[in-house]
């Protein structure tokens, strides 16, 4: 983990703080962030090209579009 992502992570700073410093996009760093925590599952099914179609790039970096809990992703996110 980056030092970046430990403060983050830690509370010991914001993103609006992290994309000052790293002169970048807040929204850009939420919008990657969520990455962080998909499910085990889906990482899997992405790397194994099995995901859903629907399952892309704008939607894994939409708000609201990734559930919270991995047990629910996998409701929502598995092939159909």
């Amino acid at each position: 983990m980056s030092r970046a992502a430990r403060r983050a992570s830690d509370g010991e700073t914001t993103i609006a703080e992290l994309a000052r410093e790293q002169g970048i996009n807040a929204s850009w760093i939420s919008r990657v962030v969520r990455l962080a925590f998909l499910s085990p599952e889906i990482v899997d099914r992405i790397l194994a090209g099995t995901h859903p179609a629907a399952l892309n790039g704008t939607t894994l970096t939409t708000a609201n579009q990734i559930p919270r809990s991995w047990s629910e992703q996998a409701m929502r996110l598995r092939p159909t």
